[in-house]
C-alpha cells in the first residue's frame, strides 16, 4: 500500500519564481550594497582627468552632491574640465593628484600672466604651496632683448618682462621701464628662476588643498566620501574591499542557487515522471469486468488493491418447494445472497490520508452520506464502481445486503 502525491503545475511556478529571485539577489543586490553612487567620472572618453570626491561634476545631476563645497566642476563642449575661483574666473584643469592634493591649471585664452596678475584665491579652498612675488615691468621694445619677454601683454612698440628681483625691477625702472602691476604668483619646486626673471611664466598654475583632508585614506589606496547624503562627515571606503565583497556575496549566492534549482528540478521531474506513469494506468479496471474505477480522482489517498473479480453468477434453481433461492433482490433480476455478497467485498476500498479530502463527485465529500459522519484519517472507505460514489465501507456493506442501489444516485449497483 504506498501513498501518492502529485505535483500540479502550480509547484513548478513556485520553483522557477523562486529561482528568479535568487537570481534577482545573485545581480542586483550584492550591485546595491557595493556600488557607490558617487563614482568616478570623466568629462569626455578621452579626458584623462578622473573626476570624484571631494569635486563634483555639474552637469552629471546624479554627481552634484557628491563634491565637498568649493570643488564644483564643469566640462566644455571638447571636453575640457574646467573650474571656476570665484574671485579669479574659470581655468582649465590640467593634472590632479588626489595622493597629493594639488590640481594644475592653465588659462584657456593662453596668457596666464595676465590671469595672474589678477589672481585671488579668498573664498575658494585653494591656495599656493609656493609663491614668489613679481614685478610686471613695461619697456621699450627697442631697449629691451627677446628673453623673458611675455608676448600675450607686449606690443610692437612695449615689451612686458615679469622679475621677482626688487632690486633689478628698480634699476630698470630707474632707466626706461615703469611698472604696471605686482602679484603672488604660485609656482612649481621645479621652476628655478634665471637672470632676475622667469625664462617662461606661462607654465600651469600649481594649487593645493587641505580641506577636506583625504591624504591618509588615498595613502591606503581607499576613497573618500562623505558617510551619509544627511551628515558632511568623511569616510574612507576601500574599492578593493568592496569588489571583493561583491565577489564573495556572488560565490555565496551561487553555491546557494544552483544546488538549490538542480535539487528543485530533480524533484520536479521525479514526481512528473511518477505522475505520467500513473496516468498512464488510470483507465484500468480494478474491480468487477463490469465496471471500472479509476485512481486519478483522489488526492491524498491510498488506493488498496481490489480482490479477484467473482465469478460469473450461476443460473437460478428451483427447490422442492418450487419457490427460487433468493438473497437480495434488485429491481430487474435476482441475486443468490452468497453471490451478492461476494460482489458486494469485491468493491474496491480506500485508506484515507492526511489530507481527507476527496475530489469524486460525491454528494458530501468529506461526508458518509449513510451515516453522515465525517471521514477520518484511516478510515477505510468503499467505491462504488458504476457511480463512482464513496461511503463508509461497514455503512455501505450494511446498505448494499438491503438494497442494490446506490444512496446517491440510486442506480443499480450490481448491473447495467
Amino acid at each position: 500500500m504506498g501513498t501518492h502525491t502529485l505535483l500540479c503545475l502550480p509547484d513548478a511556478c513556485i520553483l522557477m519564481s523562486n529561482f528568479v529571485i535568487l537570481l534577482y539577489l545573485l545581480f542586483v543586490f550584492p550591485g546595491m550594497i557595493s556600488a557607490h553612487p558617487c563614482s568616478t567620472v570623466f568629462c569626455s572618453q578621452k579626458s584623462s582627468i578622473p573626476i570624484r570626491f571631494p569635486f563634483s561634476l555639474e552637469s552629471n545631476p546624479h554627481h552634484q552632491d557628491c563634491g565637498y563645497p568649493g570643488f564644483s566642476l564643469k566640462c566644455t563642449g571638447l571636453g575640457k574640465t574646467v573650474l571656476k575661483i570665484p574671485r579669479s574666473g574659470e581655468f582649465f584643469l590640467r593634472d590632479v593628484s588626489y595622493a597629493k592634493q594639488q590640481i594644475w591649471l592653465y588659462d584657456p585664452g593662453n596668457c596666464l600672466p595676465a590671469r595672474l596678475m589678477k589672481l585671488n584665491l579668498s573664498g575658494s579652498p585653494f591656495s599656493c604651496p609656493h609663491h614668489l612675488e613679481f614685478t610686471f615691468l613695461s619697456c621699450p621694445k627697442n631697449q629691451t632683448s627677446e628673453s623673458g619677454i611675455i608676448d600675450c601683454l607686449s606690443n610692437n612698440r612695449d615689451v612686458v618682462l615679469a622679475t621677482y628681483n626688487k632690486l633689478w625691477a628698480d634699476l630698470m625702472t630707474s632707466l626706461y621701464c615703469k611698472i604696471i602691476g605686482t602679484a603672488q604668483v604660485p609656482i612649481s619646486q621645479r621652476i628655478r628662476p634665471s637672470r632676475g626673471y622667469l625664462i617662461d611664466l606661462n607654465k600651469d598654475i600649481p594649487l593645493s588643498w587641505h580641506d577636506p583632508d583625504c591624504k591618509t585614506c588615498e595613502s591606503k589606496r581607499g576613497v573618500c566620501s562623505f558617510k551619509s547624503n544627511s551628515t558632511k562627515k568623511i569616510g574612507c571606503s576601500n574599492m578593493k574591499s568592496d569588489n571583493k565583497a561583491h565577489l564573495i556575496a556572488m560565490v555565496v549566492t551561487l553555491s546557494i542557487t544552483l544546488p538549490t534549482f538542480a535539487c528543485g528540478l530533480g524533484i520536479w521531474c521525479h514526481r512528473n515522471k511518477r505522475r505520467s506513469s500513473r496516468s498512464s494506468t488510470s483507465d484500468q479496471a480494478v474491480a468487477h469486468p463490469a465496471f471500472s474505477v479509476s485512481r486519478q480522482g483522489f488526492l491524498g489517498f491510498s488506493s488498496l488493491p481490489p480482490p479477484p473479480p467473482p465469478p460469473p453468477p450461476p443460473p437460478d434453481r428451483d427447490d422442492n418447494s418450487g419457490t427460487s433461492q433468493r438473497g437480495v433482490t434488485s429491481q430487474s433480476t435476482d441475486v443468490p445472497a452468497h453471490l451478492a455478497e461476494m460482489i458486494i467485498q469485491s468493491f474496491p476500498k480506500l485508506v484515507v490520508g492526511d489530507s481527507r479530502h476527496m475530489t469524486r463527485p460525491n454528494g458530501n465529500d468529506d461526508v458518509c452520506a449513510i451515516c453522515r459522519s465525517k471521514y477520518r484519517q484511516k478510515d477505510i472507505l468503499k467505491i462504488l464502481p458504476r457511480c463512482d460514489h464513496c461511503f463508509h465501507a461497514k455503512c455501505v456493506d450494511d446498505w448494499l445486503r438491503i438494497k442494490i442501489e446506490c444512496p446517491i444516485c440510486r442506480n443499480s449497483t450490481f448491473f447495467p
